[in-house]
């Protein structure tokens, strides 16, 4: 039977595999602006990679929500 710190290990990986994919999704796709920063991210250790992954999703997340709020708001606004 898997121990807590084992289950915890798994769930650890299984959140870099899936920041890891988010990451590949997104390259090739990415602005611009954000091309450079993606290609620092990706060329850092793996170990190194996850934290600037999570943010650098995270911000590029947040702004593709508020991008798209505000075309929902200008398509609305007569």
């Amino acid at each position: 039977m898997p121990t807590p710190g084992d289950l915890k290990r798994t769930a650890l990986r299984n959140r870099e595999r899936a920041v890891a994919a988010e990451l590949e999704a997104l390259y090739g796709r990415e602005d611009p602006e954000d091309a450079a920063e993606l290609a620092r991210i990706r060329a850092l250790p793996q170990a190194d990679r996850f934290p600037l992954a999570l943010d650098f999703i995270a911000r590029r997340t947040t702004r593709s929500t508020l991008t798209d709020t505000q075309t929902q708001t200008d398509r609305s606004t007569p």
